[in-house]
Formats: C-alpha cells, sequence, structure tokens
C-alpha cells in the first residue's frame, strides 16, 4: 500500500496557470535555480518558432513587455491557502532590463497549512485580485504574469517552500495531475516534476461528469 499509494498524503496541487506553458528553467536550472533555491520552476508561452514573443507588425509598433505571449495572462492558486502576503511596490521592467534590487519582484504567498507555503513571483504590478488574509480555492484568479523584479523578460516564477518569507529555500513538490505535450501526442503525468524544455498544462476538469461519476457506497441510482 505503502508503495503504490506514497502519494496519496500529498496535497493535489496543480500548475499556476491557465492554458499551455513551456518549462523555460526546472529544478537546479543553470541560470538561477541554484542551491537552496534549486527546486523552482520557470514557465513562460513558446510559439511553433520556440519565440516567447511575437515581432512587431512595424518599427512604429515599438517592441514591449506586451510582445510577450505570457505577459498579462493569468495566475491562479495552485491549491487551498489563505494569502499570508503580498509585495506589490515593484513596476514591471522594460524588455531587457532587470531589477537585482528587488530579486523576487512582485509576489504572493500562499499557506496551504500543515508547514506548506506556495510563491509565485515576477508578478504584474497592481494585477492582483486577492489580499492579505483572503482564503483562495484551488484555481482561483490571483493576478497576472508581469516583468517585475530579476526578470529579463516576462515569466512566472513558482516555488514550494516550507516558510513563509519572500526569497525562503525551496522545496521539491510534486505537480499531482498535469498533461505534457510532445508534439502531437499528450501525455497525462501523475505526481510529477515537470522537466526543463517540456510543453504543460493543467487537467481539465469537466465538472458534469465529476459529480456524475462521484459514486458513494449504497447510493441508490436509476
Amino acid at each position: 500500500s505503502l508503495q503504490r499509494f506514497k502519494n496519496e498524503h500529498l496535497y493535489k496541487v496543480s500548475l499556476p496557470f491557465i492554458g499551455e506553458f513551456t518549462v523555460s528553467q526546472g529544478y537546479d536550472g543553470g541560470i538561477t535555480h541554484l542551491g537552496d533555491w534549486g527546486k523552482a520552476l520557470d514557465f513562460v508561452i513558446e510559439d511553433s518558432q520556440s519565440n516567447t514573443y511575437r515581432i512587431p507588425a512595424s518599427a512604429r509598433e515599438g517592441f514591449t513587455t506586451e510582445n510577450f505571449y505570457c505577459y498579462n495572462k493569468e495566475l491562479i492558486a495552485p491549491y487551498d491557502g489563505f494569502v499570508y502576503d503580498i509585495i506589490n511596490t515593484v513596476s514591471d521592467n522594460d524588455v531587457g532590463d532587470m531589477d537585482t534590487e528587488n530579486n523576487w519582484g512582485n509576489t504572493i504567498i500562499i499557506n496551504h497549512l500543515n508547514g506548506l507555503f506556495s510563491a509565485i513571483s515576477h508578478v504584474k504590478k497592481d494585477s492582483f485580485s486577492v489580499f492579505v488574509g483572503q482564503h483562495v480555492k484551488k484555481g482561483e484568479y490571483l493576478g497576472t504574469c508581469g516583468n517585475s523584479g530579476r526578470s529579463p523578460e516576462p515569466h512566472i516564477h513558482f516555488q514550494f517552500q516550507t516558510e513563509p518569507t519572500v526569497g525562503a529555500k525551496t522545496f521539491a513538490y510534486p505537480i499531482s495531475y498535469f498533461i505534457e505535450r510532445n508534439g502531437t501526442e499528450l501525455e497525462l503525468k501523475i505526481s510529477e516534476v515537470p522537466s526543463e524544455g517540456s510543453f504543460i498544462r493543467n487537467v481539465l476538469v469537466n465538472e458534469v461528469l465529476s459529480i456524475s461519476f462521484s459514486l458513494l457506497p449504497g447510493q441508490k441510482l436509476n
């Protein structure tokens, strides 16, 4: 039983976004996910040419953060919990710039209880839809992806931790269920950590089917 159901005691956490993203930096990545801060994930959106941005139609249009596919995309709660802290004082960087004084940028920390916290960083300033102390449900809208802090281009930084502070040491924790795309093939991943370079998205739950197949002992069906 322990071998077969070793992950049953873990929270059924999901990815903190809607739609398909690419893991631009995985656990123990060679850029910034090092040492005590190695168990973190960065996410971007790529097109069929592996670009994270669209090329402006003309020079007059200019090249800004708005050209990046993941910029302003919705962020969602990975699991139920209470909003422990929100940092909302850091402006977005211009493309190519980095704010190394405010490394994590705008960040939200959620307390999932029993010693587990999650943190989402580089959030767009003033995009938060929740407040400190608020209880949030898994999948609830939190804010949008920005380019604040040590972020040369818009992306989502996501980590679990056992301390409630911004920049705390990371804690390895698997995503309960997600879909990984390899070309046109889709594969269900169960209780795994997404690998760097993979194309992933959350499993969409059909609520009607979920209720229909929620069978209880002794329940009578017609």
